[in-house]
């Protein structure tokens, strides 16, 4: 496969990524979480301060896609079905990135054990969908 080939496949891929991670985000947080956040407004920013801020949450997921599509072609094999590596990627990426810390935020912050749950939850659900779709992407 020719460079410029490989470059779109990626690019692809990081831009598909991206899209589940923004569309499984938004359903958890905007609709799952809100009564939860509405309950610990004591523990956010302020709205002004997220208004100002909230840039860094859009420049976060083509960030995080960027590396996790990154990490999956790096290990991709051609001779194994796409799906079934993403799935698994998906499943190991999401343990790693969103298991632990949220174990970490619960015992640091007086959070209701809901919330790191579910942003466990979601993120690990974000890491499959993502990673089945990079793998449907890169399947040969």
């Amino acid at each position: 496969m020719e460079k410029e080939e490989k470059m779109k496949r990626f690019l692809g891929a990081v831009l598909a990524v991206t899209a589940v991670i923004v569309a499984i985000d938004m359903v958890l947080h905007c609709v799952i979480l809100m009564d939860a956040y509405k309950q610990t407004m004591h523990l956010w920013r302020s709205e002004a301060e997220m208004k100002n801020l909230f840039w860094l949450i859009w420049a976060g997921y083509p960030v995080f896609a960027l590396f996790f599509v990154w990490i999956f072609a790096k290990g991709y094999e051609k001779n194994k079905p796409g799906l079934g590596q993403g799935f698994r990627f998906g499943i190991l990426a999401g343990l790693l990135v969103f298991g632990a810390t949220n174990m970490m935020c619960y015992a640091v912050m007086p959070l209701p054990v809901v919330i790191p749950v579910a942003w466990f939850l979601g993120g690990w659900v974000e890491c499959i969908v993502g990673g089945i779709v990079a793998g449907w992407i890169y399947r040969s």
